[in-house]
């Protein structure tokens, strides 16, 4: 029993991982490529004054521009996104959020 519960808590928590880095992926996207540039460049400076080793500094960048978006952008914690995961709607309805009726209509939505 205590097996199958870690293995659920796993599986939510690796749903979320993928939830959250293609919510950030999106959002990096969306950032304009100036603004990006910047935000790297900014990240870069204070990884190198901090004496991050170079062998790092790819992944620390990465790491630091994926978490400027977050803050700024309100994702969603991890206990947060689980309360909505534990909907009926979001049970069936997936990655758009919402059950759409052959008619148009719309029989469930989390939006």
């Amino acid at each position: 029993m205590i097996q199958q519960g870690e293995a659920a808590a796993r599986t939510r928590q690796e749903r979320y991982a993928l939830w959250r880095q293609e919510v950030l992926a999106g959002r990096r996207t969306t950032l304009p490529a100036g603004a990006l540039a910047v935000l790297k460049d900014g990240i870069r400076g204070r990884l190198a004054a901090d004496g991050t080793p170079a062998l790092a500094l790819g992944l620390r960048m990465q790491v630091a521009v994926d978490e400027a978006p977050e803050t700024s952008a309100d994702l969603l914690a991890f206990a947060v996104w689980r309360e909505d995961q534990s909907t009926p709607c979001a049970a069936v309805a997936g990655e758009s959020g919402a059950i759409s009726l052959a008619d148009g209509g719309t029989l469930c939505s989390l939006t």
